[in-house]
């Protein structure tokens, strides 16, 4: 980033559809556009990470109805939202006159209520469990008496998340029975044995309230005298710790730092998403930008000496192997030696952290590496191998000598690959060089147990295991016989004709049953010939992309000025579909169709560049899940993918 280039916006107001997200990587929070903040994510613990947040889990009751987990979701998303934080004293809040984002990551909001004016940047300082706002007042008049408040309901315990489709192997926390106490300046939210928050820096407040229960309200105030020759500058700190007097403490050293500390911390984040944003074309800047820093500030937990790569921070803090691959593979495309460290930490808690029953990984983890979900999908086993042979050869790229000792960790967790591949066996067919799984990539049932994409996965991965096997210890030779026959089997099984065409079958049973579908989750069908499966022009993947891509996949493809590859998962369009068609038209030469998917994900994106995971294939706006890591990543590597490599057309008005 520019130095003359110091801010991005003033971001469109009239979208404003969900919080802006900011984290330092460990520590993550959601400030609403006035500056009030909804949640506060942190992992004081390595045992769970805690969340000081406005609004109550989900209630038990709901937890299986599709329609409340979504309806729960978007309100979190809101203008309405519970949120705390320092408001004027009265009903109405702020006027919101403008949000700009520091270097690209970091809100900046300018408030105004009558003749005063506020600027406040909110940031996570690195190294803490906390967030920062650092204010700064002002009048008009000569003088301005300035009744402030910072008040909100509060609720502090372990991340509560909300799937559609749940597996149920571990039981939801419960919010903890919080204490609020204000004294001098000072607020602390004292939850006990699950952790504590702690609110400092507060100017000049006159009290508040203490209280105990289950839920808290926080309502602290005071009165500010304000002079328009002398702006009033302050910093506000809400730290996250184990414990009370931890918090107190974190909170009171963060109130120190000011609009330096702030500045110098977005730049820092900035210069991280720089190589990323500079690869990418003006079109994609913006949600390339916004992606990176999301996976790179809000998406990454430590677990002890490993890192796990969260699907999201608000509505689903869990990590399923698919989503983090892709969200790994995006960050190799920095030449950053920083992103080797990431990525090592994550393999790391793939294989020594991650509990694998029965030996393969479940569909999705609490970030201490506790198995949620116990469905067995099989692509999930792939993507564990794949990226510990992606880090194999990056680590080898970057660091010839073995100096940084990445090489060294991918050598050690390689002897996990023979038990993995070993485990498989139980799920392969009697006769056939074919796998089962019990739920597609979309995480639901599969309608047929062999699933087309994910055996092009498992070939992609075997392969790439045997072309790093002698840097992991393993049997090149073995592994490209089984990659061979994995692929011979996948041609033959579920090719199939169409009237006067080809096509590759979603899913068969072996015995008779060939589902036609094709899913927005299914990237490894349009990668099919980025990694060797088959060529561009061979015709039956030219047969299966086409069909996939129009109304002829009836229950996978949603027609509209806005539409485009969905799935039954989520109905409606997915920016994940529109990646896949990216990545389809830069391999068949088609610069109408590459533009047209481009601005889909344009109009797509939440106004702040996030992509959701569905929209309204008629009006574009966002129809499930604001916060979701994995469509930009995927959208990171289809644009940085070498064998992708083309320019990007300049950006395309709306849908």
């Amino acid at each position: 980033m520019s130095p003359d280039e110091p801010q991005i916006g003033p971001l469109d107001l009239g979208r404003a559809d969900k919080p802006l997200d900011v984290g330092n990587g460990r520590a993550a929070a959601s400030v609403h556009p006035d500056g009030r903040i909804g949640a506060l994510l942190g992992t004081p613990s390595p045992a769970e990470p805690l969340v000081l947040g406005a609004v109550e889990p989900l209630a038990p009751a709901h937890r299986h109805d599709v329609d409340a987990v979504r309806a729960y979701r978007a309100a979190l998303a809101a203008a309405g939202a519970p949120a705390f934080g320092l408001t004027p004293d009265h009903d109405s809040g702020w006027a919101v006159d403008a949000v700009e984002l520091l270097h690209g990551v970091v809100p900046v909001a300018r408030l105004r209520d009558g003749d005063v004016h506020a600027e406040v940047t909110t940031w996570v300082p690195p190294g803490y469990d906390a967030v920062a706002q650092s204010w700064r007042l002002r009048t008009e008049r000569p003088e301005a008496d300035f009744a402030w408040r910072w008040s909100g309901p509060v609720v502090l315990g372990p991340p509560v998340p909300t799937e559609l489709t749940e597996g149920g192997a571990l039981p939801d926390p419960e919010p903890a029975a919080v204490r609020i106490r204000a004294a001098d300046g000072l607020v602390v939210i004292d939850g006990g044995a699950v952790g504590a928050a702690a609110l400092a820096g507060l100017p000049q407040p006159s009290g508040g309230d203490s209280r105990d229960g289950t839920r808290g309200h926080l309502d602290v105030r005071g009165r500010l005298r304000l002079k328009a020759v002398q702006p009033v500058s302050f910093t506000v700190a809400l730290a996250l710790a184990t414990d009370a007097a931890r918090a107190a403490a974190a909170a009171a050293h963060v109130t120190g730092l000011g609009p330096d500390a702030a500045d110098a911390d977005a730049r820092r984040l900035a210069d991280a998403v720089a190589p990323y944003v500079q690869r990418a074309s003006s079109p994609a800047r913006d949600l390339v930008r916004r992606g990176v820093a999301y996976l790179l500030g809000c998406c990454l937990v430590p677990a002890g000496e490993a890192t796990c790569v969260l699907t999201d921070h608000r509505i689903l803090p869990l990590s399923w192997t698919r989503d983090a691959y892709w969200c790994v593979r995006a960050l190799l495309a920095s030449p950053d030696a920083g992103v080797l460290d990431l990525a090592a930490a994550h393999v790391r808690w793939l294989f020594e952290t991650a509990e694998r029953p029965g030996g393969t990984w479940a569909r999705a983890y609490r970030p201490d590496g506790r198995a949620r979900d116990l469905a067995f999908q099989l692509d999930q086993q792939c993507y564990p191998l794949l990226e510990l042979a992606d880090l194999t050869d990056a680590a080898s790229d970057a660091d010839p000598a073995g100096r940084l000792g990445h090489r060294r960790i991918a050598g050690r967790l390689g002897a996990h690959v023979p038990a993995v591949l070993a485990a498989l066996e139980a799920h392969r067919a009697p006769s056939v060089d074919l796998y089962a799984t019990d739920e597609t990539p979309a995480d639901d049932p599969v309608p047929a147990p062999y699933h087309f994409s994910t055996h092009v996965l498992l070939w992609h991965t075997l392969r790439r295991l045997a072309d790093t096997a002698g840097r992991l210890g393993l049997d090149a030779d073995e592994l490209g016989r089984r990659a061979h026959a994995v692929r011979a089997a996948t041609l033959d099984a579920f090719t199939v004709e169409r009237g006067d065409a080809l096509r590759f079958a979603y899913a068969v049973d072996l015995a008779g049953t060939v589902i036609d579908y094709h899913d927005a989750n299914d990237l490894p069908t349009a990668f099919a010939p980025v990694w060797g499966f088959c060529s561009a022009d061979d015709p039956t993947w030219r047969g299966t992309v086409a069909w996939a891509f129009s109304p002829a996949n009836a229950r996978g493809f949603f027609p509209g000025p806005c539409g485009g590859l969905g799935s039954v998962h989520t109905p409606g369009a997915w920016p994940l579909g529109d990646v896949q068609e990216l990545v389809v038209a830069r391999l068949t030469g088609e610069g109408a169709r590459e533009r047209q998917a481009l601005r889909r994900l344009v109009v797509t994106a939440c106004w702040d560049g996030a992509l959701p995971e569905a929209r309204d294939p008629r009006s574009g706006a966002v129809r499930s899940r604001h916060w979701f890591a994995w469509p930009a990543a995927a959208l990171v590597t289809a644009l940085t993918d070498p064998r992708l490599a083309g320019s990007a057309p300049p950006r395309p008005p709306g849908c």
